[in-house]
């Protein structure tokens, strides 16, 4: 495959991924901070894809970095490190939340279906003062 083959089915996908983030975020499915991280990833594509035939010239003055596809993996990797690490927080956050909201739907129903006694521990009967 040639370079402008790849290079349009890389922009094509860039737009497509990039409209994609703009119907979740209309739908609410994503905050405005992650809908604006997405666009600057797909643009950063967009723009990476379109430039193609520039970076070998750039890339030669990394001597880690070989080739342009080297590069964009690795860019990548970044990415998906930052986002499973972002990824890993926001679960622990929605764990913490649920098991909170749990705990404070089991007491309330206990309490109003009388199978749990009040927080005040000292009115039950035989309690020590």
């Amino acid at each position: 495959m040639g370079v402008l083959p790849a290079m349009i089915l890389s922009i094509l996908f860039s737009l497509i991924m990039a409209y994609a983030a703009t119907i979740h975020f209309r739908k609410g499915n994503l905050s405005s901070v992650a809908y604006a991280l997405w666009l600057v990833i797909w643009i950063a594509f967009i723009v990476t894809a379109a430039t193609a035939p520039l970076w070998p010239r750039l890339l030669e003055r990394f001597p880690i970095v070989m080739r342009l596809t080297d590069f964009i993996i690795q860019m990548m990797l970044v990415v998906l490190l930052i986002s499973s690490f972002r990824n890993t927080v926001h679960v622990t956050k929605l764990e913490r939340r649920l098991s909170r909201l749990t705990e404070d739907l089991a007491i309330k129903n206990g309490i109003e279906s009388g199978q749990l006694p009040p927080a005040n521990a000292s009115s039950l009967p035989g309690a020590k003062e």
